[in-house]
């Protein structure tokens, strides 16, 4: 499942391969390489999705082991030193998911600023940045909507999985250009007022 489960050769008389899931920003139309979450992608967007997919299970499996380790403790933290300690020992096998997301999705998308969502580009930021920013609005829809796939696809829910696959594929986009966007309008320009500061700054 978080595979990307790439197909063998097709066979010589095979005329109508699969074709890649996605089609935002628009239509990929490239031959599907393989699958994951038994939906095919080609190369790039299958790397894409393997990598999300990685990155929720991860971040998933990080937070049961953090919730059991608090319930053991706050439940019966005399009655099981040994169990707590091994919990707390625990850590979910390997390092952060590889490749990295973020590289990921630049590799696969087209990430052009007029595809940005408007609240992204009506945002305020404000002198000291927020916590909710349109960034963080679309990491957590993606990381919902993948958490959903994950779900649908452990059900055997093929037409699930369809329907939400366009929604991940928009909010991955809009994850990059709210990024993108932030560094803009908000950090490239204090960036560079730090700098004048320092420029006329006495010695």
């Amino acid at each position: 499942m978080l595979e990307f489960r790439k197909y063998g050769p097709a066979p010589a008389e095979e005329k109508d391969p699969p074709m890649c899931v996605v089609t935002y920003p628009e239509p990929c139309g490239r031959v599907a390489a393989g699958e994951v979450w038994a939906l095919p992608f080609c190369e790039a967007h299958g790397n894409e999705a393997h990598a999300a997919a990685r990155l929720e299970a991860f971040e998933d499996a990080e937070g049961e082991l953090h919730g059991l380790l608090g319930h053991l403790g706050n439940a019966r933290p005399a009655r099981n030193p040994l169990l707590i300690a091994a919990v707390g020992a625990a850590t979910v096998p390997g390092e952060r998911p590889s490749p990295d997301h973020g590289e990921a999705i630049r590799a696969a998308y087209a990430l052009r600023e007029e595809d940005t969502d408007p609240d992204t580009l009506a945002y305020d930021y404000g002198e000291a940045i927020a916590r909710d920013t349109p960034f963080d609005w679309h990491c957590e829809a993606r990381e919902m909507v993948v958490s959903f796939m994950r779900e649908a696809h452990e059900a055997g829910q093929p037409q699930l999985l369809w329907a939400l696959e366009p929604i991940r594929e928009y909010e991955t986009v809009q994850q990059e250009l709210a990024l993108a966007d932030m560094e803009r309008r908000w950090a490239a320009p204090r960036r560079a007022a730090r700098e004048r500061r320092a420029a006329v700054r006495p010695e």
